[in-house]
């Protein structure tokens, strides 16, 4: 079963300092983990990632932005932070930690920036993580955006590269055996063309893979609104076997933006769709008969804040984050929404999110296991630090990870 979500980088530059907090059943007991004071330029929550018992922060941001990715053990009763990754290769703007995909005690690193591209694999032996592996394509090229989205399932590994091949896109399968990881195969859509960003997001469920191409054009220039691409695996091959589409495309829509994959489920975001307010399709069968189920929004929400800019599918849980939601446009503060399955209908469930503040984004990257949600929100400030970056642990309706500075700000609706 996968257990992974990938984020991925985004047009904006984010700088900060990573700040968790953790508050064990109630608001006052708060134990912030803070990195090196030293340290000013984070983009923390950037990526996010929980399997296990175990969250991963991304913080591509870090030291001129070669990255680095923060581990936090969270098998007891408190979050203790444990480790501090950095990529074997560091180097400024390579953005090691802009995209993450994790389970029990392997965790991938995708670090998409200048250059060609990697993504690293770290395994994990009792409190340990150590590096396995540095992967890149075999016909990888500068600007190829390598790594920037992951999805992890077991001993495969799905990285996306939407920028290869002038932006058409592609995406890589490597495959696990006695721990050397080797490239099994190249994943391309069969109608793809220039600009597709094909790779964008990727998700991945045992032997199927769903690849978003949220720029994907209709008919002519102008008019793409995106599409997502359903590959299943047989016999060492990927082979194509549908193409996911919104009932109503528009152009614009970027559906695909963001994909999630469950046994009988699939969710694709289109974060630009009804004036931006974003939408989340739902789809439901088998690997080449999935059927349009359902389109999720946010019943009320004001044009702008973006749902499906990020998505997590854990079971019946889904969760969809929202980084420009506010009273008003300019507000940015962001949040993340859940919606959970009873038969075939999915309908919105409460959920805490630790009352965000204005411009901090949050919801730019969420995860779930079902049962946890971590929300990135790379922009959070701290006094004389304009884009620290937090995460936040909320564990059912319970905010787990807050800040001891944080206040109700009227611009993201609270009192």
């Amino acid at each position: 079963m996968p257990r992974s979500l990938s984020s991925r980088p985004r047009a904006r530059a984010l700088h900060g300092l990573l700040w968790l907090g953790i508050a064990c059943g109630t608001a006052a007991a708060v134990e912030p983990l803070r990195a090196p004071a030293s340290e000013a330029t984070g983009d923390a929550g950037y990526a996010v990632a929980v399997a296990g018992g175990w969250v991963a922060v991304g913080i591509p941001g870090d030291d001129d932005g070669a990255g680095a990715v923060d581990l936090f053990d969270c098998r007891t009763a408190r979050c203790v932070a444990t480790q501090r990754l950095h990529s074997a290769d560091p180097d400024p703007e390579r953005r090691f930690g802009a995209a993450l995909a994790l389970d029990a005690t392997t965790l991938a690193v995708g670090e998409p920036g200048d250059g060609r591209g990697a993504a690293e694999v770290f395994v994990r032996s009792g409190d340990i993580w150590s590096r396995q592996a540095r992967l890149s394509a075999f016909d990888g090229d500068n600007d190829d955006a390598f790594g920037i989205a992951l999805a992890l399932d077991g001993d495969t590994l799905l990285v996306g590269a939407a920028g290869a091949e002038q932006a058409q896109g592609a995406a890589y399968a490597f495959e696990r055996s006695g721990g050397t990881w080797m490239q099994a195969a190249r994943i391309d859509s069969g109608d793809g063309e220039r600009g597709d960003r094909f790779g964008t997001s990727v998700a991945l469920h045992g032997d199927t893979a769903l690849v978003g191409a949220p720029l994907r054009t209709a008919a002519a220039p102008g008019t793409a609104h995106g599409a997502a691409y359903v590959f299943t695996r047989g016999g060492g091959t990927w082979k194509e076997l549908q193409t996911l589409q919104s009932t109503t495309p528009l152009a614009g829509e970027t559906f695909g933006w963001s994909v999630a994959l469950g046994s009988a489920h699939a969710a694709v975001g289109a974060p630009r769709a009804d004036a931006q307010r974003g939408a989340i399709d739902v789809f439901a069968g088998t690997p080449g008969a999935m059927v349009w189920a359902q389109r999720l929004d946010d019943a009320g929400a004001l044009p702008g804040q973006r749902l499906g800019w990020s998505l997590a599918l854990a079971g019946d849980t889904l969760v969809g984050g929202a980084p420009f939601a506010g009273t008003d446009a300019a507000a940015h503060c962001g949040r993340a929404l859940r919606f959970v399955r009873d038969g075939s209908a999915w309908s919105a469930a409460p959920l805490a999110d630790g009352q965000p503040a204005a411009t901090e984004l949050a919801g730019w990257s969420v995860a779930s296991n079902g049962v946890d949600t971590i929300i990135g929100a790379p922009a959070y400030a701290r006094p004389g630090q304009p884009h620290a970056g937090i995460a936040r642990r909320l564990g059912g309706d319970l905010a787990l990870f807050s800040d001891d500075y944080e206040q109700p700000d009227p611009a993201c609706g609270a009192p």
